[in-house]
């Protein structure tokens, strides 16, 4: 693309971004029907994959800033819904966890925020989902990649 022929209606991230934005929107609606916000259901279903994470570890793994994502389990542990415990090994960490009570909120407000995501990929095939999926990991990698790259300055002739 020549810079007289950019668009940022013709970039994938500019639609990404929008997409992202909407299905916010759209499972704030659904989850608020179960009394949690969007944020707080992120962290219950990554507890639910990989439980016992610390703040910094589960940061890392759903792309939250560390003192945002601090301020979300504050709220989701005042509604029992995750648990807090100091590390034995290092008392100035703590790990979290899901507690029963939000295992219990991720099993009712699930089939909800299924059934969103099956009014999403109504029109495509499971072949075109999946295709979909190993597109988005191949490109969020790519774009890791780059960022270690700027960070690390060696993709100076950019940054």
């Amino acid at each position: 693309m020549q810079p007289a022929d950019f668009r940022v209606s013709k970039l994938p991230m500019f639609h990404l971004n929008l997409l992202e934005r909407q299905h916010r929107l759209n499972a704030k609606r659904v989850l608020r029907r179960h009394g949690i916000d969007h944020r707080m259901w992120r962290i219950m279903v990554m507890l639910r994959e990989e439980d016992h994470q610390s703040v910094h570890d589960l940061a890392a793994f759903g792309g939250f800033d560390r003192s945002t994502l601090s301020k979300i389990v504050d709220a989701t542990e005042e509604c029992g819904l995750v648990a807090r415990q100091v590390d034995t090994m290092d008392r100035r960490r703590s790990t979290v966890s899901l507690t029963d009570k939000g295992s219990a909120m991720i099993d009712r407000a699930a089939p909800d925020i299924l059934k969103l995501f099956d009014a999403y990929f109504e029109d495509f095939s499971p072949a075109e989902v999946e295709q979909l999926m190993e597109m988005v990991v191949r490109l969020k990698t790519a774009v890791q990649t780059h960022g270690l790259e700027l960070e690390r300055g060696l993709l100076r002739e950019i940054a």
